[in-house]
């Protein structure tokens, strides 16, 4: 009885040499007649003796409470001679005590006796079934509900499913939308509704709500348990899945729960059309847009069309039944494709793809939160057009719209493509086509051809999100976006002009080796055409006074700031670095007409001149090399090329040229060029 001193440990001490000795321990004092009445709960005898521990009453009377026991009578009782020790107060009301309860009670009870007796064990079986009614309860709390709320934790208190458990800490009291015998299944520890009053929640116990009573553990427990009671599994406790099933149920339509809120609710046990129990996440609602759009084998089950009728689609979706494709989300994962563990198709890849477009880290990542659509992977191909409009709806386009949101081990945040994002991306769900094979109509210039125009039959922002082609800059910033544009340079169904090869190029010498392989096959130019061949035949031209020296093999041209970053790209050689590109006679000097310096800042004042001028044995008009321009007297755009190339404004060569030509015309041309810009 909550004793502080050694009583427990003789006891247990008792318990070890004598394994008929039971003791039953109280975490504190919980009063005198409820330690009475636990000791007769458990003991096993075919007899009890009741006996005070401080020997107020003689224990060798027991022998004698046997004797007349082992003649047959069912109770033997002491009753009491003298009471020394008790004042003349106490002696009085234990007196006044007697004498009420025999006014009071149809039976007498016999005056000066006490607990100190023995029962036959039908006697104690009797008293365990005695039950006050639950109304009778009430009034009991009533009448002392202004007692010492210490003295009153081990209250006993009748539940709804019959039990009768001592203390009310931690029950549950039935309110408004709680139908205690539709919860019995669950094995909730729910106070029977005529008992219910204020002295209860005092004392511990707690209002129940739809909402709270589904989120209680023993209710989690009972959804876990449900599919192995359900196939009678060797986990299977109890039988009643179809109880356990429609507790819940009645729980999730009180509680106005909405799909997604709990999503543990996915392992209820719950029967198919075809009689056989499944997890609730792996049913599918007949007639809804999931099950219109999956595949023939896909493993779902269809819910049982009573239980529809019963409950109605909202509150088996809310359940966890799959009427549209269902939401994972989960907060706080590491960015580490070995521990890819949600069950979602190509995850660990897509982390690997998040993590190539981010800095390297000792450190993985951490997602700040995963919101990602499930069983993409279970869709039929011929229905992607369905299933996209599904994805497409409010409550599931922010999976694929959103970008996903990772803390950096340097403290900083990143935005990345999300998983449905990255999903969709990498499969043909546009009309047989991967997204990122197609191009928004209106999408940047350079992309034209290399990419096919995608139907707008949806919003631009929604194909831009399932990953149509947009921007050169949003192709590239993607991890296997160049690799992607330079396969595509290299396909010659997909024909490009001129200026886009140009801005193409250029936009790619700003890339990281890195990110590609070398092409086996590079589009090029040749003899003014754009052609598809072999990479080894292929030269960057870093200098426009080679292109005559290299016109017999395709070449890419490109500017000085982008030419040796290309050719390391593509791992193709430089023109300066295949050719000799020497200059083998002197020619003369002669002065640069003094007109060049005014629209040509930076000229040099002098150039050398030649009648024909070879370079590697090809004829050629202009060339500037080791400082020094050389130039033919076949015209002056030679000589403008070579001026412009050495003073570093290729794109002046026209009006030098012009100046050459017509030395009169610069006063014409200076006053047009306040236009330039």
């Amino acid at each position: 009885d909550g004793s502080r001193d050694r009583t427990a440990l003789l006891l247990q001490q008792l318990q070890a040499s004598d394994r008929r000795v039971r003791v039953v321990q109280f975490s504190r004092n919980f009063g005198h007649q409820i330690a009475v009445t636990a000791g007769v709960e458990h003991a096993r005898g075919d007899a009890v003796v009741l006996i005070d521990a401080d020997l107020q009453d003689p224990p060798e009377v027991i022998g004698e409470m046997v004797a007349r026991w082992q003649e047959g009578y069912d109770v033997a009782y002491g009753v009491r001679t003298d009471r020394p020790g008790e004042s003349a107060f106490k002696l009085a009301t234990a007196k006044a005590f007697y004498r009420g309860i025999n006014r009071l009670s149809e039976t007498a009870i016999p005056l000066d006796t006490g607990d100190f007796r023995l029962m036959d064990r039908k006697v104690v079986d009797a008293l365990a079934a005695l039950r006050l009614p639950a109304t009778g309860w009430r009034e009991l709390y009533d009448s002392l509900d202004g007692a010492d709320q210490e003295e009153l934790g081990a209250l006993p208190v009748p539940l709804a499913d019959g039990r009768l458990v001592r203390g009310p800490r931690g029950l549950l009291l039935p309110g408004p939308g709680v139908d205690p015998a539709t919860l019995v299944p669950l094995g909730l520890r729910l106070v029977d509704p005529a008992a219910v009053h204020p002295l209860l929640e005092r004392l511990g116990a707690m209002p129940a709500t739809p909402h709270t009573v589904l989120h209680d553990p023993a209710v989690r427990a009972a959804v876990v348990a449900s599919y192995d009671v359900a196939v009678g599994g060797p986990e299977a406790v109890d039988e009643g899945g179809d109880g356990v099933a429609d507790a819940v149920l009645s729980l999730v339509a009180a509680a106005g729960v909405q799909p997604g809120d709990a999503p543990w609710l996915a392992d209820l046990a719950l029967p198919a059309d075809d009689g056989e129990p499944y997890p609730a996440g792996e049913l599918l609602l007949p007639g809804g847009p999931l099950a219109e759009v999956v595949s023939e084998d896909a493993p779902f089950g269809v819910v049982a069309g009573e239980l529809v009728r019963r409950w109605g689609p909202a509150v088996l979706e809310a359940a966890g039944v799959l009427g549209s494709f269902s939401l994972l989300r989960e907060e706080d994962i590491p960015l580490d494709p070995e521990a890819a563990d949600h069950d979602l198709d190509g995850e660990a890849e897509w982390m690997a793809d998040v993590l190539a477009g981010l800095p390297p880290a000792e450190v993985p990542p951490v997602l700040t939160e995963l919101v990602a659509v499930r069983d993409l992977e279970l869709v039929d191909v011929r229905r992607w057009p369905r299933a996209l409009a599904e994805l497409a709806r409010p409550e599931l386009r922010a999976a694929v719209t959103e970008p996903a949101l990772v803390l950096l081990p340097s403290g900083e945040r990143a935005q990345v493509t999300s998983y449905t994002a990255w999903w969709l991306r990498h499969h043909r769900v546009l009309a047989g086509q991967r997204p990122g094979e197609l191009r928004l109509p209106d999408s940047d210039p350079l992309l034209a051809g290399l990419y096919d125009d995608a139907a707008l039959d949806a919003d631009r922002g929604w194909l831009a999100a399932l990953g149509c082609r947009d921007t050169l800059v949003g192709l590239l910033a993607e991890p296997g976006g160049p690799r992607d544009l330079v396969a595509r340079l290299a396909d010659p169904a997909r024909p490009i002009g001129r200026n886009q090869l140009r801005g193409l190029l250029r936009t790619l010498a700003r890339i990281d080796p890195e990110r590609i392989d070398p092409p086996d096959r590079v589009r090029a130019v040749m003899g003014g055409d754009i052609i598809v061949v072999d990479a080894g035949d292929v030269v960057v031209v870093d200098a426009p006074d080679l292109l005559p020296v290299v016109a017999d093999r395709p070449v890419l041209p490109a500017p000085p700031e982008d030419a040796a970053a290309l050719a390391d790209l593509l791992a193709l050689p430089l023109a300066s670095e295949v050719v000799a590109g020497a200059v083998t006679e002197s020619g003369e000097e002669r002065a640069v007409p003094g007109a060049v310096a005014q629209v040509l800042p930076g000229a040099t004042a002098t150039y050398r001149h030649h009648k024909r001028l070879r370079v590697d044995g090809v004829e050629v008009a202009w060339r500037y090399v080791d400082g020094v321009v050389h130039a033919t007297d076949a015209g002056t755009a030679g000589l403008a090329r070579g001026l412009a190339w050495a003073a570093g404004a290729w794109e002046r060569r026209h009006i030098v040229e012009t100046v050459l030509r017509e030395p009169g015309r610069f006063a014409a041309l200076d006053d047009e060029a306040w236009f330039d810009g």
